[in-house]
């Protein structure tokens, strides 16, 4: 009977350890299986709530399609939205929250991430304003301030590490603010906890619209994470055309289907190889990133690189030496 007890009691401790400390994706959401012009909470309880559980509420965002990072769907928070993603207060492990952002021009954005949702009594552990101008904020403990692009997708990721307890915030992959995770957005807490998401339409501090979109939500848990891309590099030739390349990407845990290339975070396309032609480029100052495809899903995005395609650039090769410029090019001289 003694043993019966003791093998009862270890088998319900390892579930309640391995319940805390899970490995590999969580959950991912890339909005696409909802209907276009329904609430997004309405349609998938299960997974997603409002601050004050209101499903169908004016809390409830809706699916649009006016936005989307790839596919044809996002969901647009706006007016008086506050989406929740619940998370089961996990209180060890290392974990790892992204999602992709386009935020309008006189539009603002905000997240925050829980140490535990339970509405107005819930304890925030960071929290992100998109305000005015491009300029961001972060309160983790302390504060960061840094810029941001409006009218593009922009990538943010946000890392916990319940076990040391600390956390990270990167935008675009770059490290904007580390933080003591217990201490909560306002540096006074003790909760080493993790327990949500929020997107709230939050309104900024100067005039503007509480309006932006989040694509391609990933929840995921230890460092089983989809490799991305690395070393991604972009070459102008024949003056409108773009010739990116990068480094294959590799995972022990899943199979490289190929890449999904992305230009001012709109989807260009999906290629095997390690290189993309982004052809008949008009004008302009454009930003791309890649990402790799698993059999699992799609891996985080790769570096970020900027191309400037000039309207007319001429480096004089073409001509022949001491013969007259206008004689020999009239229509751009």
């Amino acid at each position: 009977m003694k043993k019966i007890i003791f093998t009862f009691l270890w088998i319900t401790i390892w579930i309640i350890s391995y319940s805390q400390d899970p490995k590999g994706l969580i959950y991912f959401d890339n909005f696409e299986a909802y209907t276009i012009g329904e609430q997004l909470v309405i349609q998938n309880p299960t997974d997603w709530a409002t601050w004050n559980i209101s499903p169908g509420s004016v809390e409830d965002p809706y699916i649009t399609n006016l936005q989307a990072l790839s596919g044809s769907r996002s969901i647009a928070i706006d007016e008086s939205n506050d989406l929740v993603k619940p998370i089961n207060n996990y209180i060890a492990g290392l974990y790892s929250i992204t999602f992709f952002m386009y935020i309008p021009e006189n539009s603002f954005g905000y997240f925050n991430t829980l140490q535990e949702f339970d509405g107005y009594n819930s304890s925030w552990g960071m929290q992100v304003y998109f305000d005015a101008n491009g300029a961001g904020i972060i309160d983790g403990g302390g504060s960061s301030a840094f810029s941001f692009q409006y009218n593009t997708w922009f990538f943010n990721k946000v890392l916990i590490d319940l076990d040391a307890d600390w956390a990270k915030y990167y935008l675009n992959n770059v490290l904007i603010h580390e933080w003591i995770w217990s201490i909560g957005s306002a540096g006074s807490g003790y909760l080493n906890q993790l327990g949500g998401s929020n997107f709230y339409a939050w309104v900024g501090s100067g005039p503007g619209n509480p309006t932006y979109y989040i694509d391609n939500y990933k929840f995921e848990a230890g460092c089983f994470s989809t490799a991305p891309p690395v070393n991604l590099q972009a070459e102008v030739f024949e003056q409108f055309n773009v010739h990116l390349t990068w480094e294959e990407a590799f995972n022990l845990y899943a199979d490289l289907l190929g890449y999904n290339i992305y230009r001012n975070g709109q989807y260009l396309g999906f290629v095997e190889d390690l290189f993309f032609d982004d052809l008949n480029v008009n004008h302009g100052l454009y930003q791309y990133f890649a990402t790799a495809l698993f059999d699992v899903g799609e891996s985080d995005p790769s570096n970020f690189i900027e191309v400037d395609i000039v309207s007319f650039f001429d480096d004089f090769e073409g001509y022949t030496v001491n013969g007259q410029l206008v004689c020999q090019n009239p229509e751009d001289w």
